[in-house]
């Protein structure tokens, strides 16, 4: 996977688990915002911020955890 489309990918899944998150915490599940919520902006915080040096050895970090 080329670094674009990793950064497309992995802006996507932060997009995905914030809503789910948000959704969670607007329907009265506390633990949405803080699990789902915080967890899908720091996806997306990831694929916007760091260089392409930087989020590739991100990626190969957190590859093994899922």
């Amino acid at each position: 996977m080329t670094t674009r489309q990793g950064r497309i990918f992995f802006f996507s899944f932060g997009a995905v688990l914030a809503i789910v998150g948000g959704l969670m915490w607007h329907w009265g599940e506390p633990a949405g915002l803080w699990t789902l919520g915080l967890a899908g902006c720091a996806c997306i915080a990831v694929s916007a911020v760091l260089s392409d040096a930087l989020f590739e050895k991100t990626i190969k970090f957190l590859s093994p955890f899922w």
